[in-house]
């Protein structure tokens, strides 16, 4: 029988609504298994980052960089959806090229799943940037909303 390649998990909800979604912990933990199993990789360690509002919070990516430090047999980094790796494609390409430095490569359950072909990965990145790009457009109109809201409200009280 055969050495399993060793890889880690990593789990991430930005928000509530991903939690209690299709996109909660347990869901990504389960695409990430099967994933792993059918390329004959075992997981040896997981790592998860709940971040409800939190802004940029890395704790749950610093860890797992710092298990891969130094356990250096660990050659994957299995993740359900690129979005569950950072917040930005910025985000996105700065844990890629950390973990690639310490000759861990970043699988996507999704992409084993479906089969994707590199060039698929590079479309469904660019999508993650457009979806990125649009979410803080609408967080920045609904912050211009709340003011001009608030400066309405200022001005019917004087």
């Amino acid at each position: 029988m055969s050495k399993l390649v060793k890889a880690i998990g990593y789990c991430s909800t930005a928000t509530r609504e991903q939690a209690r979604q299709n996109h909660n912990i347990e869901t990504q933990k389960k695409q990430i298994e099967e994933a792993a199993q059918r390329l004959n990789v075992e997981i040896v360690e997981w790592f998860e980052q709940t971040g409800f509002g939190e802004g940029r919070n890395y704790s749950g990516q610093n860890s797992a960089i710092k298990y891969c430090q130094s356990n250096p047999d660990v050659k994957y980094l299995f993740i359900a959806r690129p979005d569950r790796l950072g917040r930005s494609l910025e985000d996105f390409f700065v844990w890629n090229r950390m973990f690639r430095n310490l000759g861990v490569a970043i699988k996507t359950a999704d992409a084993e799943t479906l089969g994707y072909s590199v060039t698929e990965n590079f479309l469904q990145t660019i999508n993650i940037a457009m979806s990125g790009f649009g979410s803080r457009a609408h967080s920045e109109a609904i912050k211009r909303g709340l003011q001009r809201k608030k400066e309405l409200e200022k001005n019917m009280v004087e």
